[in-house]
């Protein structure tokens, strides 16, 4: 899926819902949106929106690459607790391919998807891209550490607080 969006249309995009995080590094990034496309794990896949914030930017005002990076990481990782939130996985390798940078305004709609899973390894890749145009692109391995307790997780990948 593409962002197609210009900046007289809906925001945030429809379908997505707003994420609220308990992290403090989030919260400082920004407001985030996001939505689950269902599926097995071939065809699950995971989205997050942000608007390009002044916070967001470098010194040459475009999408700072530290922001686009940490991006790619949460949203792989948040794919991979929506789809399985009794377990837990920590990034393990995350190779980032910054191809364009976007300016403050512009919407971001990153979609994660699994290209392979396993018992402790899930293998993961993303796309961010703004206007219709790449801005990076994501490959990563997440290691499981643990399962968490039925009532550490919601059943809803949606609620907020992962």
């Amino acid at each position: 899926m593409t962002d197609n969006l210009t900046s007289r249309e809906q925001w945030p995009p429809k379908g997505f819902e707003p994420y609220v995080p308990k992290s403090p590094f989030l919260l400082h990034n920004g407001t985030y949106y996001e939505r689950i496309v269902p599926g097995d794990a071939e065809t699950f896949a995971y989205q997050l929106t942000l608007k390009v914030e002044e916070q967001h930017l470098n010194t040459t005002n475009t999408l700072h690459g530290g922001m686009a990076a940490a991006m790619g990481d949460f949203m792989i990782g948040r794919m991979i607790w929506a789809f399985m939130p009794d377990k837990q996985f920590v990034t393990a390798n995350l190779t980032t391919d910054f191809i364009s940078s976007p300016k403050a305004g512009s919407t971001l709609i990153g979609t994660a998807r699994f290209t392979r899973l396993g018992k402790t390894l899930a293998f993961a890749e993303a796309r961010l891209e703004s206007g219709g145009k790449l801005v990076a692109s994501y490959r990563g391995i997440w290691k499981r550490v643990f399962d968490r307790k039925r009532e550490e997780h919601s059943s809803n990948p949606l609620q907020p607080g992962s």
